[in-house]
């Protein structure tokens, strides 16, 4: 398992892949700039992909590895730029764009400045490509490009060497849980996508005694103890079961109710009232695969989280 932001891991690992598929493979680190000449700084900038990778004496796929979200447009862009200069890139054919998904977008606002607070228990890493699929699909249908996903889950470290040196940056506490591809074959009308590799983490949802009472699996769908799927969490930690009915929230590690109750947690858990030491948690079942999930739903407005009720944690119908 790798940790950190992999960036220029990430890059070798593709480069390495890339040279051993055949020997007439090459490739650019760090891919000549897509536009020559001078550049109206007022309408665009030069941009300079991670890789291109090249097969005999002609490029074939321009590579851009990003970790920010807020950079994905760019990003396709500067793919979108390679792909319409024929002239200089002859043979390219495949823009492929490798997202890490860092996303600040629900940290805490600082009211003092007015500004997002980049608080480590508020970063997501969650797949946050639907906006580049719609821009790819509408604004460069004809251009052939690929999109590979990454999403990690906050694991919880120990006292270990290697566990007290993961705690030095917020990259590191972070473990790969899935990785999903998307493909966008220029001219076909039909869009291919599908998972290149999963690692499935079950982690035990515990009641007010400290008893394990479900399971949450990739942080994405609770589970019942005996493994059946009860409900998802989707968009900032939002639950809801299958008929999209709202449950509540998933808090920085408490499972809220409507009215921002504490009411379950999983171990970590912080922000909310002091939880009980929790009992040894029986082996995970292997999970029933969940029901599709619909595509949409009316959010509800979040309540204020309640740090307390009673002096305990609330155990809900509905969780």
């Amino acid at each position: 398992m790798m940790y950190g932001s992999a960036h220029s891991s990430i890059i070798g690992f593709i480069s390495t892949e890339w040279i051993n598929l055949s020997k007439d493979n090459s490739i650019l680190d760090g891919a000549p700039s897509s536009i020559t000449g001078k550049v109206d700084q007022t309408k665009r900038t030069k941009r300079i992909a991670d890789l291109l990778l090249c097969k005999g004496n002609k490029p074939r796929i321009v590579v851009e590895v990003e970790s920010g979200v807020s950079k994905y447009t760019k990003k396709i862009e500067s793919i979108s730029d390679y792909l319409k200069n024929t002239n200089d890139f002859d043979g390219l054919q495949w823009g492929l764009m490798v997202m890490s998904n860092v996303d600040y977008s629900v940290s805490k606002k600082d009211k003092k400045n007015k500004k997002d607070k980049k608080d480590e228990n508020y970063v997501q890493y969650k797949h946050n490509w639907e906006k580049i699929k719609k821009k790819v699909k509408e604004e460069y249908k004809d251009s052939a490009i690929a999109l590979v996903s990454i999403e990690k889950s906050r694991t919880q470290l120990d006292d270990s060497t290697l566990g007290r040196l993961r705690r030095r940056n917020n990259y590191y506490p972070w473990d790969i849980v899935n990785i999903d591809y998307w493909i966008h074959s220029g001219n076909h009308d039909v869009d291919v996508e599908g998972n290149l590799w999963n690692k499935k983490i079950m982690k035990p949802i515990y009641d007010q005694n400290g008893q394990a009472v479900g399971w949450l699996l990739n942080d994405d769908v609770v589970y019942n103890i005996v493994g059946l799927p009860r409900a998802f969490i989707r968009r900032e930690g939002n639950i809801f079961n299958y008929k999209w009915n709202y449950l509540g929230r998933l808090d920085q590690g408490f499972f809220r109710d409507k009215d921002g109750n504490a009411v379950a947690f999983i171990q970590g858990a912080t922000g909310g009232p002091i939880p009980p030491i929790p009992a040894v948690a029986p082996v995970p079942p292997i999970p029933a695969t969940p029901t599709t999930f619909p595509f949409s739903a009316a959010l509800p407005v979040s309540s204020i989280p309640s740090s307390k009720k009673n002096g305990q944690i609330l155990v809900g119908k509905n969780f």
